[in-house]
């Protein structure tokens, strides 16, 4: 792997997992950068895809930390700075004292939707050169390396 400047491994499973590594830091760095004009970051767009699948159903902070793509993700301080922006609202719920309700904007659902097709197209360029079958045959062996 010259990309690793690396000549050689102890075994291919070191391999492979320093490939996974390096490859996910590889995509990160790029949809961090497809982000940064919509003023985003990756873990703020997340939580903007999971209120925009509950849309319009409002969220908890619960729901949210718990469909988190990154689990060391502070929700607390991405729902405050998200809404500081305006992307989201946040209101005690009218049932439950204790429970605070998130909810997306119609300014955030608008910066989400541009966002989806910005990273769209750098998902299609990062995994173009990708089959239809290699495709799912890279989930297969990913989702086998989570779950035995």
């Amino acid at each position: 792997m010259k990309d690793l400047k690396q000549r050689e491994f102890k075994n291919e499973y070191i391999k492979g997992c320093i490939n996974i590594l390096y490859t996910s830091s590889f995509m990160v760095s790029m949809k961090t950068r497809v982000l940064k004009p919509f003023n985003l970051s990756l873990p703020q767009f997340n939580i903007l895809n999971i209120l925009n699948n509950q849309f319009p159903e409002p969220s908890t902070v619960r729901l949210l930390a718990d469909r988190m793509l990154d689990k060391t993700s502070n929700v607390s301080r991405i729902v405050d700075k998200l809404k500081t922006k305006g992307f989201i609202d946040k209101k005690k719920s009218a049932t439950d004292r204790r429970k605070v309700e998130i909810s997306i904007t119609e300014l955030g659902l608008t910066v989400f939707r541009k966002a989806v097709d910005a990273l769209d197209n750098t998902t299609e360029f990062q995994l173009g050169n990708l089959s239809e079958s290699e495709i799912k045959t890279l989930n297969r062996l990913l989702d086998k390396t989570r779950f035995k």
